[in-house]
């Protein structure tokens, strides 16, 4: 029995570039030990070990004896406002970046039961006791999703109304989570959709350049709500935080 698999296809380049284009081999490592053990011999002679072949490779179609297949597959780039089946991301999430203080005037006047029952009652991750058992200390604001809700605790748990807890968003900082299908990995989409965001934005300053009649040099705008626009493109303030890479 013959397996052809993703790793028997070659590409045939029809302009300079297409050379970038290759099959894509993500088989798991339990196919590939399948793979190994399909193409063995009885005594195990010819079967390859599947850390020889780190990628695996993705079966196409089974062939027995004296059968055999043509094959001729073409890559097309598609556009995701054409179609969904061509967005290589599958998840992207953007949260707000927050401070989280603990009070500790506030937090002394509360009982240690009570302590432990605010702390049991918020967002698992967030806060924790020191090794004292007694002291409460932020462990990761990061891991805070719902400041809502653990406002509403830190207020209504408090003995006199005074917040257990701050919390305030960090300004200019938010934190980015995306998952992609795994044509690309997050890294080459979260640029990639930068990249093209500052073209746009180039797109835009031309544009408004050529509409003002100075031939796309420096805009300025005198009045209040105006922006300026040097003529070296675009610079974004504040900053950005991306959390988790998916595959």
């Amino acid at each position: 029995m013959r397996v052809v698999t993703s790793r028997d296809l070659e590409v045939i380049p029809m302009a300079p570039h297409h050379t970038l284009v290759q099959p894509a081999h993500a088989a798991s490592r339990e196919e590939a030990e399948k793979l190994a053990a399909i193409g063995a011999d009885d005594d195990g002679a010819g079967a390859v070990a599947p850390e020889d072949d780190v990628d695996g490779a993705i079966a196409i179609v089974k062939l027995g004896p004296w059968q055999s297949v043509k094959l001729r597959a073409y890559a097309n780039l598609g556009w995701g406002k054409i179609h969904g089946r061509y967005i290589p991301v599958c998840t992207a999430i953007m949260r707000y970046e927050h401070v989280v203080e603990v009070n500790a005037a506030a937090m002394e006047r509360l009982r240690p039961d009570d302590r432990r029952a605010f702390v049991a009652a918020c967002q698992a991750g967030v806060l924790e006791f020191v090794e004292d058992g007694a002291t409460v200390r932020v462990r990761s604001a990061d891991a805070l999703t719902n400041t809502t809700e653990l406002k509403r605790l830190a207020q209504v748990m408090s003995p006199d109304g005074e917040p257990l807890v701050r919390v305030e968003r960090r300004e200019g900082r938010f934190l980015f989570d995306i998952e992609t299908t795994g044509a690309i990995n997050a890294t080459q989409a979260v640029r990639g959709g930068m990249a093209a965001l500052v073209r746009k934005m180039e797109t835009v300053r031309h544009a408004v350049a050529a509409a003002a009649g100075t031939g796309g040099g420096e805009i300025e705008d005198d009045d209040a709500g105006g922006a300026a626009f040097d003529g070296g493109g675009a610079a974004f303030g504040g900053g950005a935080a991306f959390g988790g890479q998916g595959v």
